[in-house]
């Protein structure tokens, strides 16, 4: 809390500490008025300076406020902002078992939902609640000066509202962080569904989600009622409570008028200031519920931070160029299941190794093992020698391509998904002769703007065959060592599965080649295989002294052929 009040910058404290005190300012400013109104009411005789006065402090009230609230505001949009950047930088360092075990959607709707309610924290309650606190104090003193007596009547009453509120505010604090809790919910499931309109329309899902729907708004309304009645509730209990206090001050006033012991100066002064307590009391009282929100929001946003206690300190840089990646008694559990068990594997430069093995067996785990996707594993994993575990994660993803099975891409232009992630601007001659070598050169002149077309949500613009080779093509714009390809022939046909497959041969010489592959065309192109069934390595060698010594490994290729024909 205190590392997200207190900025780091000088130029930051500075606006923090000037908006504050512009903020007091301001209210004692107001404070000074009710004094040249009871001058006023008490002189008998005409005074202009009283009147002159009132317009100078009302100018220089509105002054320090609107100075107040810009400076205010530059320092919690800059804590925000920084709040947000550290967030997601800290997000896309996560372990692929965060992603695994939370939606998208509802990550996203927490990141947008509980820093806005920081960003309101800090741009209106904490500096609200700090000034409040001197208002109070000022305010107080000035009342005692006017009149004891009067004062401890009127502290009486407001002590008894306190009494009331603060347990009802309190109350309504844990339904502020429920309904918080359920539009991010919300927010995940809608996200989710959208993304997966096709496959609710094709199999007729719309009551499975609408039923799913209703249980997640109903859960939002009851939170949000709640939540909305208590707020309802406060403010006719305050009111009650002001009318009371009012009265009673100008009961117990009118009678002291009346027995001129107070004149009706003191008294509308009194009433005014009085009439001024209660915005700051409303925030000091409101502060707790505040604080309450603020730390819910900041719980959910530290579980998004990467773990500091981790000394990245002694991590090194990748030793370039990559000659072998090595794995040695490799084992992975996930959520209690084993997914690999004991893997011993060696790809090497030059080479092309690909991973084959029935659905299930493990062989995507492996690749997201070697990428650094997770890291809670046993056994080793080296890279010229050196483990995994030493190397920098930004020091392995420059040296590293992975074309993932799926089909992701970003909207945007054709031309934006190419150079994603580059760290260098290609040439034109550059691009065109990769997307001539992925036959993507023609297809994509043909669209209306050529490289500049808009491909929608995840390529909608392009078919799957594109898609492909789209991801390919941006692939191999990249300057790696490591060449990852997962299932990227799937959705190709033979004559362009063959041409893939040259292309790349022809482009990442001296490079660390992996394929995952159902695809027997591509099996039968590569230097080395690696078979593998329910996690465990049954076979490795050539496609033919597989075919010649692994009969796991002769039924899956006939399966294959089977599924193919």
């Amino acid at each position: 809390m205190k590392k997200l009040l207190i900025p780091e910058t000088i130029k930051h404290k500075l606006q923090l500490f000037l908006g504050i005190i512009l903020n007091i300012f301001s209210y004692v400013v107001f404070l000074l008025i009710p004094q040249s109104i009871q001058k006023i009411i008490d002189n008998s005789q005409a005074n202009f300076f009283p009147i002159l006065t009132i317009i100078v402090l009302f100018f220089f009230n509105l002054i320090f406020s609107i100075v107040s609230s810009y400076l205010l505001l530059r320092y919690a949009e800059n804590q925000v902002l920084k709040l947000r950047k550290n967030v997601i930088t800290d997000l896309l360092k996560k372990d692929q078992s965060f992603y695994d075990n939370n939606l998208s959607g509802e990550v996203s709707g927490h990141i947008v939902n509980d820093t806005e309610v920081i960003r309101l924290f800090l741009s209106q309650f904490f500096p609200d609640f700090v000034s409040s606190i001197f208002l109070f104090i000022i305010s107080l003193i000035f009342l005692f000066r006017l009149d004891f007596q009067l004062s401890i009547v009127m502290l009486m009453c407001l002590l008894m509202m306190f009494i009331v509120l603060i347990p009802i505010s309190n109350f309504g604090g844990k339904f502020a962080i429920r309904k918080q809790e359920s539009l991010s919910q919300l927010s995940g499931f809608l996200t989710e569904i959208f993304q997966r309109v096709k496959l609710i329309k094709v199999y007729q899902g719309q009551q499975y989600v609408k039923s799913s729907l209703e249980k997640r708004l109903a859960k939002l309304v009851k939170n949000s009622f709640a939540y909305s009645l208590i707020d309802l509730t406060i403010k006719p209990v305050i009111l009650i409570f002001v009318f009371i206090v009012i009265c009673i001050s100008f009961g117990y006033g009118g009678y002291r008028v009346a027995q001129s012991t107070l004149t009706a100066g003191t008294l509308i002064s009194f009433l005014i200031y009085l009439f001024q307590l209660l915005s700051p009391l409303s925030s000091i009282a409101q502060f707790g519920n505040q604080l309450k929100k603020i730390n819910a929001s900041l719980s959910v946003i530290n579980q998004y931070a990467i773990n500091t206690s981790i000394d990245r300190t002694r991590e090194q840089a990748m030793p370039a160029p990559i000659e072998s990646i090595e794995l040695k008694g490799v084992t992975f559990d996930r959520d209690g299941k084993n997914v690999l068990n004991n893997l011993d594997m060696l790809f090497r430069k030059g080479e092309v190794t690909a991973i084959v093995g029935p659905s299930g067996s493990g062989k995507t785990t492996v690749v997201e093992l070697i990428s650094k996707l997770y890291t809670t594993f046993s056994g080793r994993i080296l890279f010229n020698g050196i483990d995994i575990r030493k190397i920098s994660t930004e020091s392995l993803y420059g040296c590293l391509t992975y074309v993932f099975q799926g089909t992701d891409i970003f909207s945007g232009t054709i031309y934006e998904n190419l150079v994603f992630g580059l760290d260098y601007k290609p040439s034109i001659g550059k691009v065109n002769e990769i997307l001539e070598a992925t036959a993507l050169n023609l297809e994509f002149k043909n669209f209306p703007n050529g490289l500049e077309t808009l491909i929608g949500e995840n390529g909608i613009g392009l078919s799957g065959g594109q898609k492909q080779r789209l991801q390919i093509a941006r692939a191999l714009l990249r300057n790696a060592d490591i060449y990852i390809f997962d299932e990227v022939t799937a959705h190709l046909d033979s004559v362009s599965e063959s041409k893939v497959i040259e292309t790349i041969r022809t482009y990442l010489k001296n490079k660390v080649i992996i394929y995952i592959t159902h695809r027997i065309s591509t099996i039968q192109t590569v230097d080395k295989l690696y078979f593998l069934e329910n996690g465990e390595l049954t076979g490795s060698g050539t496609h033919g002294e597989l075919m010649q010594n692994n009969l796991s490994y002769r039924r899956f290729l006939s399966k294959e052929k089977d599924n193919h024909l």
